[in-house]
């Protein structure tokens, strides 16, 4: 990933790398991803790392994931680590 890099007059200049995002109640809607969603992730996959948190209240991580395809961004689950589709975790058991 590249990364963005922001100047900020007066400030020092902040590269950043990875962004973190909510999945339910942000990403999600009562557990589903809206159309549009993955193509979007995917996008901004392109300059961050992506990092998808959740607590999934509604117990449908295997579907957001199956939702997301084969975009490579990472989702944190009761502090367990998941890859998305084509980049399965060693421990992606949910």
């Amino acid at each position: 990933m590249t990364g963005l890099t922001l100047h900020v007059p007066g400030q020092m200049a902040r590269h950043l790398e990875y962004l973190l995002l909510d999945v339910n109640g942000t990403l999600a809607d009562w557990g589903v991803l809206p159309p549009g969603v993955p193509e979007r992730l995917a996008a901004v996959n392109q300059t961050f790392d992506v990092l998808l948190l959740t607590a999934d209240p509604d117990n449908n991580l295997p579907e957001i994931r199956a939702a997301l395809g084969d975009i490579d961004v990472e989702m944190r689950h009761r502090l367990r680590r998941h890859r998305c589709a084509a980049h399965p975790a060693p421990d992606a058991a949910t």
